[in-house]
């Protein structure tokens, strides 16, 4: 095959890639540890907002509800994320938790915040240094 025939293959796999990729702000990147992930369902939530909101598995009427801002993709928030269900839960087994990334986008983290506030959410959560700056 020639490089010029190779070239355009690699060319036309990746423009059919992007054309299937996430946006940037679905937080599909978000996973559950395996234990928690049998015990928590998910599902996208704020339309164009593109977030995910979690529930405990058999809680139909959840008594608190927590939004959490992050402003990007982020290891060490699949890990604080993973340890703050872990660590709740415990006490408090009956909360919903509605999470966003809003990309360093600071409309787009107002429009979370305002979409929160229709929700009804008792606390809302800024993961990272750049989340707690749109606060200040």
């Amino acid at each position: 095959m020639s490089k010029r025939i190779r070239l355009l293959c690699i060319l036309l796999f990746i423009s059919l890639f992007s054309l299937y990729s996430e946006s940037a702000y679905t937080p599909s990147w978000l996973t559950l540890d395996n234990e928690l992930d049998s015990r928590w369902n998910w599902h996208e939530v704020g339309d164009t907002l593109e977030g995910r909101l979690y529930q405990s598995v058999g809680v139909s009427n959840p008594t608190h509800k927590v939004l959490i801002l992050c402003s990007k993709k982020s290891s060490s928030y699949i890990l604080a994320f993973n340890k703050l269900i872990e660590v709740v839960e415990k006490k408090l087994p009956s909360i919903e938790y509605y999470f966003f990334n809003f990309n360093k986008d600071l409309q787009r983290a107002s429009a979370i915040v305002e979409y929160g506030m229709e929700q009804n959410v008792d606390l809302i959560i800024a993961m990272g240094s750049e989340a707690m700056a749109f606060f200040q």
